[in-house]
């Protein structure tokens, strides 16, 4: 009896620490097209998730409308500043 208990025990402690880790904020990069470039000089873009438009940033002026590229959202909050880290590509084998 005595190890079951136990096991229930340790299975409880493992549920509940799977679920505070499941929690805890993360970077997240995805992949965005953008959509306005006007600020390019002052390292602003407007990009597009495939759902939403956000604004986010770069040192690189250089990134053209309809370019796809990675933006870096930091503890997975878009309240957060986020950044483009640099241009998608795929090669002809459909890799990234």
């Amino acid at each position: 009896m005595a190890g079951s208990l136990s096991e229930q025990l340790f299975d409880a402690i493992n549920l509940i620490a799977s679920k505070k880790v499941s929690n805890l904020p993360y970077d997240q990069t995805i992949v965005c097209t953008i959509v306005d470039n006007t600020n390019a000089a002052n390292g602003e873009y407007t990009v597009n998730d495939g759902t939403s438009e956000f604004v986010t940033y770069s040192e690189n002026p250089d990134y053209r409308v309809n370019t796809r590229v990675y933006v870096n959202i930091p503890n997975n909050d878009r309240l957060n500043k986020t950044h483009i880290t640099g241009e998608y590509i795929e090669d002809a084998n459909g890799n990234y």
